[in-house]
């Protein structure tokens, strides 16, 4: 049994696709909110691509643009379901190339107009991998172009709640997976750090919205999943028994109308 996250799991990949058709993690709302425009020969990178989302849906909403997109990620299986899944429609044909590569390992310099990097900076395990990254994908920005790293701060941790326990095995989950779930509020300063002027970044904040009963059970149906495929994780961590129990209280947590849940989706742009 292999102690990670399963973010190659079929199951997984099913999930990030119900879970993009969320209004809280909708790829075609951070766009607008980031005013991303593509121009018709533009070249993109799709820095971390996973299942493809991001790259589909830039072909979605930018349906007259004849730019074309390199799609990056080193997970095989990953690859292999995004080009499972581009190959369903025939609007995406010729228009993206899927390639295994690390984002950190970048030679291309100065090529894209646009790159994006969405949910991937949170699973680089240590700040020197961060800001390897951070750098290697600003190389490859060409000049006049825009680099967007998207991801969350608040996860897991997001709860307010009067269970202590739950509380005290959160606090030690998250001292020992290797994801970074509050990595949004960290984006700017690993560009800072690599020399690149405050004045090229800019920092738009996204609340996510738990306020409704719907929004809740959304959230919690998503949360179900993610502990399954966490599950040989946290049982290294925590035990099975601890590890069962963490998922069904966290789950019933979110459905608790005392409880507030807070987290937030940062897209850092960067200029060049």
């Amino acid at each position: 049994m292999e102690n990670k996250y399963r973010l190659d799991a079929k199951d997984e990949a099913k999930r990030l696709e119900e879970q993009s058709s969320q209004d809280n993690y909708s790829i075609k709302n951070e766009l607008h909110l980031a005013e991303v425009e593509i121009r018709p020969n533009d070249l993109v990178l799709d820095a971390g691509c996973g299942t493809g989302l991001l790259s589909r849906a830039l072909i979605d909403l930018f349906p007259d643009q004849t730019f074309r997109i390199d799609a990056i990620d080193m997970t095989d299986r990953l690859l292999e379901y995004a080009i499972e899944e581009t190959n369903k429609g025939h609007q995406y044909l010729n228009r993206i190339n899927f390639q295994k590569k690390d984002i950190c390992e970048l030679t291309a310099k100065n090529i894209y107009q646009k790159i994006f990097s969405r949910f991937v900076f949170q699973h680089i395990p240590t700040r020197e991998a961060q800001l390897k990254a951070a750098h290697s994908l600003y190389q490859s920005l060409a000049p006049g172009g825009s680099l967007y790293v998207i991801d969350c701060y608040g996860f897991l941790s997001h709860l307010d709640t009067n269970n202590t326990w739950l509380k005290e095995q959160i606090k030690k989950a998250e001292d020992s997976i290797p994801i970074d779930m509050n990595i949004g509020i960290k984006l700017r300063g690993l560009f800072l750090d690599n020399g690149i002027p405050a004045n090229q970044i800019t920092t738009r904040i996204e609340n996510f919205k738990f306020e409704t009963v719907e929004q809740r059970q959304t959230e919690a149906n998503l949360w179900k999943q993610r502990f399954v495929n966490a599950k040989p994780l946290l049982n290294s961590i925590l035990g099975e028994e601890v590890s069962t129990k963490l998922g069904n209280e966290y789950v019933s947590e979110i459905m608790n109308p005392r409880t507030y849940i807070h987290a937030q989706k940062f897209i850092v742009e960067v200029s060049k």
